[in-house]
Protein backbone atom coordinates (compact mmCIF):
# COMPACT_ATOMS: atom_id res chain seq x y z
CA UNK A 1 0.00 0.00 0.00
CA UNK A 2 1.44 2.94 -0.75
CA UNK A 3 1.57 5.99 1.93
CA UNK A 4 2.26 9.24 1.76
CA UNK A 5 4.33 9.94 5.29
CA UNK A 6 4.22 13.79 6.43
CA UNK A 7 8.14 15.07 7.60
CA UNK A 8 8.22 12.96 11.13
CA UNK A 9 5.99 10.16 10.16
CA UNK A 10 3.93 8.57 13.55
CA UNK A 11 3.83 4.71 13.09
CA UNK A 12 1.26 3.10 15.28
CA UNK A 13 2.00 -0.60 15.92
CA UNK A 14 -1.15 -3.48 16.24
CA UNK A 15 -1.62 -7.04 16.06
CA UNK A 16 -2.77 -9.74 18.82
CA UNK A 17 -2.32 -10.72 22.35
CA UNK A 18 1.40 -12.02 22.78
CA UNK A 19 2.34 -11.15 18.97
CA UNK A 20 5.26 -9.15 19.68
CA UNK A 21 4.10 -5.78 19.33
CA UNK A 22 6.43 -4.48 22.09
CA UNK A 23 9.41 -6.15 20.41
CA UNK A 24 8.58 -5.08 16.88
CA UNK A 25 8.15 -1.13 18.66
CA UNK A 26 11.43 -1.66 19.98
CA UNK A 27 13.20 -2.42 17.10
CA UNK A 28 11.67 0.31 14.73
CA UNK A 29 12.50 2.95 17.76
CA UNK A 30 15.79 1.57 18.19
CA UNK A 31 16.26 2.32 14.28
CA UNK A 32 16.54 6.17 14.54
CA UNK A 33 12.96 6.55 16.18
CA UNK A 34 11.27 7.38 19.36
CA UNK A 35 8.66 5.09 21.15
CA UNK A 36 6.20 5.64 23.05
CA UNK A 37 4.66 2.66 25.31
CA UNK A 38 1.40 2.61 26.67
CA UNK A 39 2.18 -0.39 29.10
CA UNK A 40 4.74 2.13 31.04
CA UNK A 41 2.53 4.88 30.79
CA UNK A 42 -0.02 3.31 32.81
CA UNK A 43 2.26 1.46 34.92
CA UNK A 44 3.14 5.26 35.73
CA UNK A 45 -0.25 6.46 36.02
CA UNK A 46 -1.01 3.23 38.64
CA UNK A 47 1.57 5.00 41.14
CA UNK A 48 -0.70 8.39 41.11
CA UNK A 49 -2.50 8.82 44.16
CA UNK A 50 -5.45 10.37 42.55
CA UNK A 51 -6.19 6.90 40.24
CA UNK A 52 -5.22 4.69 42.80
CA UNK A 53 -7.97 6.25 45.06
CA UNK A 54 -10.66 5.80 42.09
CA UNK A 55 -9.16 1.93 41.89
CA UNK A 56 -9.50 1.53 45.53
CA UNK A 57 -12.95 3.15 46.12
CA UNK A 58 -14.06 1.01 42.75
CA UNK A 59 -12.27 -2.69 43.65
CA UNK A 60 -11.37 -2.07 47.04
CA UNK A 61 -8.00 -3.35 49.28
CA UNK A 62 -7.83 -6.67 47.06
CA UNK A 63 -6.16 -4.94 43.96
CA UNK A 64 -3.36 -3.49 45.90
CA UNK A 65 -0.27 -5.23 48.01
CA UNK A 66 0.55 -4.25 52.18
CA UNK A 67 3.03 -0.71 50.86
CA UNK A 68 -0.74 0.00 49.37
CA UNK A 69 0.66 -0.09 45.70
CA UNK A 70 -1.54 -1.87 42.65
CA UNK A 71 -1.17 -5.66 41.68
CA UNK A 72 -1.12 -5.25 38.35
CA UNK A 73 -1.84 -9.18 37.86
CA UNK A 74 -5.24 -9.41 40.17
CA UNK A 75 -6.20 -6.30 38.65
CA UNK A 76 -6.18 -7.73 35.42
CA UNK A 77 -7.35 -11.26 35.82
CA UNK A 78 -10.53 -9.08 37.45
CA UNK A 79 -11.15 -6.60 34.78
CA UNK A 80 -10.78 -9.33 32.17
CA UNK A 81 -13.03 -11.80 33.68
CA UNK A 82 -15.79 -8.84 33.76
CA UNK A 83 -16.00 -6.42 30.92
CA UNK A 84 -18.01 -3.61 33.84
CA UNK A 85 -14.77 -3.68 35.82
CA UNK A 86 -12.95 -3.15 32.66
CA UNK A 87 -14.73 -0.18 31.01
CA UNK A 88 -14.39 1.16 34.63
CA UNK A 89 -10.70 1.31 34.81
CA UNK A 90 -10.57 2.62 31.06
CA UNK A 91 -12.45 4.75 31.89
CA UNK A 92 -9.87 6.52 34.19
CA UNK A 93 -6.64 5.36 31.96
CA UNK A 94 -7.66 5.99 28.42
CA UNK A 95 -8.42 9.55 28.75
CA UNK A 96 -4.67 10.32 30.46
CA UNK A 97 -3.16 8.41 28.03
CA UNK A 98 -4.79 10.04 25.08
CA UNK A 99 -3.15 13.05 27.02
CA UNK A 100 0.14 11.75 27.48
CA UNK A 101 0.41 10.59 23.85
CA UNK A 102 -1.23 13.65 22.05
CA UNK A 103 1.68 15.40 24.21
CA UNK A 104 4.20 13.16 22.82
CA UNK A 105 3.53 13.35 19.15
CA UNK A 106 3.61 17.56 19.99
CA UNK A 107 6.70 17.45 21.34
CA UNK A 108 8.23 14.80 18.77
CA UNK A 109 7.01 17.40 16.06
CA UNK A 110 8.62 20.26 17.40
CA UNK A 111 11.75 19.49 19.29
CA UNK A 112 12.93 15.62 18.88
CA UNK A 113 15.41 15.30 16.38
CA UNK A 114 13.90 11.51 15.59
CA UNK A 115 13.11 11.13 12.05
CA UNK A 116 9.68 9.14 13.60
CA UNK A 117 7.95 8.12 16.11
CA UNK A 118 6.50 4.32 17.35
CA UNK A 119 3.21 4.08 19.19
CA UNK A 120 2.82 0.91 21.42
CA UNK A 121 -0.60 1.03 22.49
CA UNK A 122 -2.42 -2.11 22.80
CA UNK A 123 -6.03 -0.49 22.18
CA UNK A 124 -4.79 2.03 19.58
CA UNK A 125 -7.75 0.30 16.95
CA UNK A 126 -10.18 -0.25 19.71
CA UNK A 127 -10.14 3.47 20.97
CA UNK A 128 -10.70 4.95 17.94
CA UNK A 129 -7.12 6.31 17.85
CA UNK A 130 -5.92 5.36 14.43
CA UNK A 131 -5.75 9.21 13.59
CA UNK A 132 -2.86 9.60 16.26
CA UNK A 133 -0.66 7.37 13.22
CA UNK A 134 0.56 8.12 10.02
CA UNK A 135 0.88 4.93 9.17
CA UNK A 136 -0.29 1.57 10.80
CA UNK A 137 2.01 -2.10 11.04
CA UNK A 138 0.23 -5.22 11.60
CA UNK A 139 2.61 -7.81 13.65
CA UNK A 140 1.31 -11.47 12.34
CA UNK A 141 1.82 -14.10 14.46
CA UNK A 142 -0.11 -17.27 14.45
CA UNK A 143 -2.60 -18.30 17.34
CA UNK A 144 -0.79 -20.76 19.05
CA UNK A 145 2.70 -19.04 18.62
CA UNK A 146 0.92 -16.12 20.52
CA UNK A 147 -0.46 -18.74 23.19
CA UNK A 148 2.65 -20.43 23.54
CA UNK A 149 4.05 -16.97 24.64
CA UNK A 150 1.56 -15.78 27.02
CA UNK A 151 1.85 -19.28 28.73
CA UNK A 152 5.64 -18.53 29.26
CA UNK A 153 4.36 -14.84 30.65
CA UNK A 154 2.35 -17.35 33.23
CA UNK A 155 -1.06 -17.34 31.65
CA UNK A 156 -3.31 -19.40 31.57
CA UNK A 157 -5.15 -20.24 27.86
CA UNK A 158 -8.62 -19.30 29.44
CA UNK A 159 -6.94 -15.33 30.46
CA UNK A 160 -5.50 -15.18 26.92
CA UNK A 161 -8.60 -15.76 25.91
CA UNK A 162 -10.62 -13.15 27.77
CA UNK A 163 -7.55 -10.77 26.52
CA UNK A 164 -8.02 -11.73 22.77
CA UNK A 165 -11.84 -11.74 23.20
CA UNK A 166 -11.54 -8.02 24.42
CA UNK A 167 -10.43 -6.57 21.30
CA UNK A 168 -11.12 -6.20 17.48
CA UNK A 169 -11.05 -9.61 15.62
CA UNK A 170 -7.72 -9.77 14.12
CA UNK A 171 -8.82 -10.16 10.12
CA UNK A 172 -10.28 -6.70 10.69
CA UNK A 173 -6.75 -4.81 12.17
CA UNK A 174 -4.98 -6.72 9.53
CA UNK A 175 -7.46 -4.89 7.00
CA UNK A 176 -7.15 -1.97 8.17
CA UNK A 177 -2.89 -1.99 8.13
CA UNK A 178 -0.52 -0.27 5.65
CA UNK A 179 2.20 -2.98 5.94
CA UNK A 180 2.69 -6.23 7.40
CA UNK A 181 5.79 -7.72 9.87
CA UNK A 182 5.30 -11.51 10.32
CA UNK A 183 7.14 -12.16 14.20
CA UNK A 184 6.53 -15.79 14.02
CA UNK A 185 9.64 -17.08 12.82
CA UNK A 186 12.63 -15.81 14.46
CA UNK A 187 14.29 -12.30 15.76
CA UNK A 188 16.87 -11.91 13.00
CA UNK A 189 13.94 -12.41 10.81
CA UNK A 190 11.78 -10.01 11.86
CA UNK A 191 14.75 -7.97 12.29
CA UNK A 192 15.29 -7.79 8.90
CA UNK A 193 12.00 -6.87 8.14
CA UNK A 194 12.20 -3.76 10.07
CA UNK A 195 15.13 -2.80 8.22
CA UNK A 196 13.73 -3.57 5.11
CA UNK A 197 10.11 -1.43 6.04
CA UNK A 198 12.55 1.85 7.06
CA UNK A 199 14.39 1.66 3.90
CA UNK A 200 10.90 1.29 1.75
CA UNK A 201 9.77 4.30 3.44
CA UNK A 202 13.21 6.34 3.09
CA UNK A 203 13.61 6.35 7.02
CA UNK A 204 15.16 7.26 9.46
Amino acid sequence: MNVKLKAKPVIGIVGGIGSGKSEVARMLANSGGMLFDADAEVRILLEDDEVKKKIRDYFGEKVFDSAGDVVRSVLARIIFDNSESRLFLESILHPLILEKVQKKIKEHEDFSESSFLVLDIPLLLEKNWRYLSSLLVFIECSAAERLKRCMKRGWTEAEWENRENSQMPLTNKASICDYKIDNSVSFDYTKKQVVDLLKLLNLP
